[in-house]
């Protein structure tokens, strides 16, 4: 009988009388607060407590705006409580020089060691321009592609903070274009004394997030080319329309992610589930493209131990047009979209589907380092952690138009090894990976990303 009187009544149910904000100079209290999955006035029950203030310190974490956070309760009468957070900013003011290779990975820069490929100049950017997460950058861009142009974005226009906007307009050109893929490898042509190619771009976004794990994204957007007759020449079925030097169109996309995990940038626990589609050619009357794309992904990390973590993704695309140009027939092989073992080439088509598969171990346990002779608080405490994996990934690539001088297409290829991940703080993830594919050719590789 007492054992049941326990059971019963052992749940205490507690209302959130205040919640506390400590630590924050720039960022405006509304933003964390939004982060919090329950809110000033609400009930909770003592069994819920702890997940509420787990899952609230992991969604201010992944705002990317604080070094770290921490949330607590304490009792301010007998069912009452008040939340504390405690944050540390980040360095929010970056001048950051832009030296950067132009390839699709380091990898492939690295076996030819091209420093004409190489990418210089400034990029100016405020991660918490007014405090309310809004991010404003000056990108002035030489070298290999020349890139002048300036972004804002603000993640929330109105008062219930579910919609935000983002708008850029840039200016690019490029001595060096890609025009065609043999044996699964891209060709350039380069001219060092005129550029090939030239293109203006504007974009307006907006994007919805009513609840906390998922987000829709609108963007509407006008391009406008000039590509050198030297490049239609060698390939005129890189665009639509080979007897136009000018080209332009606009194009809108659509996308929308759900994602429920822990860390967004190396995720241990969690899944992520999204799709988009875009659509090139709005108006007959001025565009000179018309194609349809859809994408879709899936991933899945499961904790199996304190020590080892399983990551799954799955991720395919869909193209409607059956006679696609050469410029928009991209799939893998493109910065992280590749599989590892295959980072040399690049396989492109219509359609494509590819799996990728992590086992991870843990090395070492998340540690804080805190450089004490260091006096800039954003920077002396710097979070690391590391992870061995073992990986496999595997891809179909279906091409109708180009797959006879690719023998990569319309087959399955495979790659598989082990691999080693630092991760430290401002999301940097640092990867080796050693891995094999279905060639039997090996490697190791560099990577800054996840992987997944």
């Amino acid at each position: 009988m007492l054992f049941l009187f326990n059971l019963l009544f052992a749940q205490q149910i507690f209302y959130i009388d205040t919640i506390e904000i400590e630590g924050n100079k720039k960022t405006k209290n509304s933003i964390i607060l939004r982060e919090f999955i329950k809110k000033k006035g609400d009930t909770v029950s003592s069994e819920s407590l702890n997940y509420i203030i787990t899952r609230s310190q992991q969604n201010i974490f992944n705002t990317n705006l604080f070094v770290f956070d921490t949330v607590y309760f304490e009792k301010t009468d007998s069912n009452k409580i008040k939340l504390h957070t405690h944050v540390r900013e980040r360095w929010y003011l970056w001048p950051v020089p832009i030296f950067e290779i132009q390839d699709r990975n380091f990898n492939t820069w690295w076996a030819t060691k091209d420093f004409f490929r190489i990418n210089y100049g400034i990029q100016v950017d405020h991660e918490n321009f007014t405090g309310r997460k809004d991010k404003f950058s000056v990108v002035i861009q030489c070298g290999y592609s020349e890139k002048y142009g300036i972004v804002y974005r603000k993640p929330y226009i109105n008062h219930q903070q579910t919609i935000g906007f983002r708008t850029s307009v840039f200016y690019k050109q490029n001595n060096e274009v890609q025009y065609a893929t043999k044996y699964n490898k891209p060709l350039f042509v380069r001219d060092y004394h005129q550029h090939l190619v030239k293109w203006i771009e504007a974009k307006l976004s907006f994007s919805y997030r009513k609840k906390y794990f998922d987000i829709h994204t609108l963007e509407i957007a006008y391009n406008h080319w000039n590509i050198n007759d030297t490049v239609i020449k060698l390939n005129p079925n890189i665009i639509d329309n080979p007897s136009k030097n000018e080209w332009q169109y606009f194009y809108v996309y659509y996308s929308y992610l759900f994602n429920n995990t822990d860390i967004q940038y190396y995720p241990l626990n969690g899944w992520v589930a999204g799709g988009s589609f875009t659509k090139n050619g709005l108006i007959k009357s001025i565009d000179d493209v018309n194609n349809f794309f859809v994408y879709a992904t899936i991933k899945k990390f499961t904790p199996l131990k304190p020590w080892l973590n399983l990551a799954n993704a799955v991720y395919g695309k869909w193209t409607d047009s059956k006679n696609i140009p050469y410029f928009f027939n991209r799939s893998i092989g493109y910065g992280n979209n590749l599989v590892r073992g295959y980072e040399y080439y690049i396989i492109d088509g219509q359609q494509y589907v590819m799996t990728k598969n992590a086992l991870r171990f843990l090395w070492f346990k998340p540690k804080v380092l805190n450089l004490k002779w260091l006096k800039v608080p954003q920077f002396n405490t710097i979070p690391v952690y590391s992870y061995f994996n073992l990986f496999f990934d595997a891809a179909y690539v279906q091409d109708k138009i180009f797959a006879s001088t690719n023998f990569l297409n319309n087959k399955w290829i495979y790659g598989y090894g082990v691999g080693l991940d630092i991760i430290t703080y401002y999301d940097l993830v640092f990867r080796i990976e050693f891995a094999i594919n279905h060639l039997q050719q090996w490697g190791i590789y560099l990577h800054l990303n996840m992987g997944m």
